[in-house]
């Protein structure tokens, strides 16, 4: 069998899969939540600190574990701790590329991790010092742009690239201890289920959100329906979903028990694609932040559009709630830190 026929078989295999789910697929949220006359939840933020020391476009933010400090990374070569209880700014750190697209929080809230064009997922140690330009480790290993990162704990990081690929690191030795390949385009985005380390998502330029095994290294579920890059990918809180937003501002929710969607979030008047997605505390409120300067607020049950934020004046790249789920972060190509009071 040659490789063209191989492929056409996939394909084939592919869509009767996608077939099968569709028989099956019997309702939607959105359906149960207006037979059952579910009403939108309110929601009413406000803003409470607005940070603009960046002299470059902000591509990514970390909210430490203690929902008190937050680190931002802009392509102005820095990165920048901030304290949200006292409105100021605790530490800065010189990156060697000023192309950085990414950035972590340690949940120990003792290191930090930054990446980008460089290929390397760099950790860094929170100290004293006003400015540090030393990390504490480099991890070299990408073939292609790190862009996403996330902690597991001290001594492990899991980042993904636009070689495709995933890689779960020990930071301390350096090397990786164990590499996720499966897509078939740049890996964007990455979550790790809150309910379990052993379990993660990841988001593609191959329009597929898949599940894996930390454990085994295997892909176990592979989600299709979005039409464009997958930029971002969140699990639910209770660890049964992920939603995930696409170049073309549609926002699907996977159930990972019914292995297909089970909401979307769109309007005919969204025409900007989405950047970043993140759940309220509770998961009832879906946050978006949107390429055309937008924040947008979905009712996760009803599908509703509840609100909209148009405070940044340019892209917002984006949007993260705190650990204690009181707060909501926002950043975006304008240089500005915004937190917000939920």
């Amino acid at each position: 069998m040659s490789f063209n026929d191989m492929e056409k078989e996939n394909a084939t295999m592919l869509a009767q899969i996608e077939e099968k789910r569709r028989a099956v697929c019997d309702s939607s949220l959105q359906k149960v939540a207006q037979e059952k006359k579910v009403e939108n939840t309110s929601v009413k933020l406000r803003l409470v600190r607005k940070w603009k020391t960046h002299a470059g476009k902000i591509y990514n933010s970390a909210w430490c574990a203690d929902s008190q400090h937050l680190v931002s990374a802009a392509q102005d070569g820095k990165l920048i701790v901030w304290d949200a209880f006292a409105d100021d700014k605790v530490q800065a750190f010189k990156l060697r590329s000023m192309w950085v697209m990414a950035c972590a929080y340690a949940p120990s809230g003792a290191f930090i991790a930054s990446g980008g064009l460089d290929n390397r997922c760099t950790i860094w140690k929170i100290s004293q010092e006003l400015v540090e330009t030393e990390p504490q480790q480099e991890l070299d290993g990408h073939k292609g742009f790190l862009a996403a990162c996330q902690f597991l704990n001290d001594n492990q990081i899991l980042s993904s690239s636009g070689d495709a690929s995933a890689i779960l690191w020990d930071i301390q030795k350096k090397v990786p201890i164990r590499t996720f390949l499966g897509h078939e385009a740049d890996a964007l985005a990455l979550h790790i289920s809150p309910t379990s380390n052993d379990v993660f998502a990841t988001s593609s330029v191959d329009k597929t959100v898949r599940i894996w095994d930390m454990r085994s290294g295997k892909n176990v579920q592979r989600f299709t329906g979005l039409q464009a890059d997958i930029n971002s990918v969140r699990f639910f809180p209770s660890g049964h979903a992920v939603a995930a937003g696409d170049d073309s501002g549609k926002i699907r929710l996977f159930d990972l028990r019914a292995n297909q969607a089970i909401s979307s979030f769109e309007h005919d008047d969204i025409e900007a694609g989405v950047s970043s997605v993140c759940f309220s505390h509770s998961g009832r409120i879906l946050f978006a932040g949107y390429h055309d300067n937008i924040v947008g607020m979905w009712d996760t049950l009803t599908g509703d559009r509840l609100a909209s934020l148009n405070s940044h004046i340019q892209r917002v790249t984006c949007v993260e709630v705190a650990k204690d789920g009181m707060s909501l972060s926002t950043v975006g190509w304008d240089s500005t830190v915004q937190i917000w009071s939920i």
